[in-house]
């Protein structure tokens, strides 16, 4: 039978940890907007919410008498007290323990008889031999380390705790969510392991050798003179000389230069032609609204209705959010009094109409934006073939788009 004063004992650190677990519920709270059901959310806000919901979880708690009083270096949970001492409190959170043993309560040891609970330390508050935690009790360093595979939340606090449970659980709560918050994810996380569920394998991991070695199917498409399939050397200068002008915005140089590189590397996996090819029609797209973008002063005045609306260094992306976001129809939104061209054919007229671009010239867009779509919504897998074709002709029509700016 359980003595009065071990029962007071329990009830004391029973409270203080219940104050503790209200705090960290309070952090989650303030942390993230409400939600009712929990699909409102992602998974992981969700893992935090059962995560921070779970505290009390088994805890061992050891008071260290260190003998002496100290200055101690100033933390978030000291509240500007600058000694503490000589009682210190270690106590041990088992987020990875199953529910229900409660607190446990080691009693109070001195400092001076460290090595006499060692295996205590070692057993119930996750300290190792080789990695020099035990120096954290003997020189009283104020700290707490998380142990990621064991999840264990372990902290060594210059006070006694029960006598100032609200100045531990502001430090453990917000020390909680930033220092802890990934480990109890992978914890409190309810998503479905579709690989265990479905006993699916990891890929193998290849040496660079092998990674590097050319896809069989590249290495089907040989050169008529010798028979032999062409090099990575051959590959790359397929496309070196494919260019574009330096008028073209530098955000569609790097997209363009996206495709060059994937292009090159199918060399080692076929596929990547195809994805060569889709960030070719994906350049083309971009600079069809960069180059409307162009045409604009660096201020323009977006209209619609009787409400109008100042925006500086405007582009198509930046005005569709705006119309979005302000609940504007964007159809009768008008760009410095003229139409915004809210589709990409009427950004296509908007380029004939102004003579950037021929009848002929304006259907080889249209044929890079068609690609551009079958590559984008996909319901079956295409392959493209391996041919700097196809990007030597986006190139050419997105020269074509800038060559005519001063």
């Amino acid at each position: 039978m359980m003595s009065n004063s071990s029962a007071r004992v329990r009830t004391t650190w029973n409270e203080t940890l219940t104050v503790v677990s209200s705090y960290v519920r309070e952090v989650f709270h303030r942390s993230f907007p409400p939600f009712k059901d929990d699909g409102d959310v992602s998974p992981t806000i969700v893992a935090l919410r059962d995560a921070f919901y779970a505290f009390p979880v088994p805890t061992d708690v050891l008071l260290i008498d260190s003998g002496k009083v100290q200055p101690v270096e100033p933390r978030l949970f000291l509240d500007n007290i600058e000694e503490g001492g000589p009682i210190w409190t270690l106590i041990a959170h088992h987020a990875g323990e199953a529910p229900g043993r409660g607190i446990t309560f080691h009693g109070t040891r001195p400092l001076a008889e460290l090595d006499t609970y060692c295996s205590l330390l070692k057993e119930r508050f996750a300290f190792r031999d080789d990695d020099g935690s035990l120096e954290i009790i003997r020189s009283l360093k104020n700290t707490g380390f998380r142990d990621h595979q064991s999840l264990d939340i372990v902290d060594f606090i210059p006070f006694d705790i029960r006598e100032r449970p609200e100045a531990y659980a502001k430090y453990f709560g917000e020390l909680l969510l930033m220092d802890s918050s990934e480990m109890l994810i992978l914890k409190f996380k309810k998503e479905i392991e579709y690989n265990a569920v479905y006993g699916l394998q990891t890929d193998p991991i290849l040496s660079l050798e092998d990674w590097t070695k050319i896809d069989p199917r590249t290495a089907m498409f040989v050169n008529l003179s010798d028979g032999k399939p062409p090099t990575f050397q051959d590959r790359q200068e397929a496309v070196c000389d494919i260019q574009l002008i330096p008028k073209v915005p530098e955000d569609i140089q790097l997209t363009f230069q996206r495709a060059k590189d994937i292009y090159v590397t199918g060399y080692f996996r076929y596929d990547f032609y195809t994805v060569a090819v889709h960030y070719a029609a994906l350049a083309i797209e971009a600079a069809i609204k960069a180059r409307w973008t162009a045409s604009l002063r660096q201020n323009v005045t977006l209209s619609f209705g009787n409400k109008t609306n100042d925006m500086a260094f405007p582009s198509h992306t930046k005005i569709l959010h705006f119309c979005k976001r302000e609940k504007w129809d964007r159809n009768k939104t008008l760009v410095d009094g003229k139409p915004f061209p809210v589709s990409m054919t009427m950004l296509l007229d908007w380029l004939e109409r102004e003579r950037i671009v021929t009848k002929w010239e304006r259907r080889g867009l249209t044929i890079g934006l068609n690609e551009r779509n079958a590559l984008s919504h996909v319901e079956h897998s295409s392959t493209d073939i391996p041919s700097s074709n196809k990007l030597r002709f986006a190139a050419r029509l997105i020269n074509t788009l800038f060559h005519s700016l001063p």
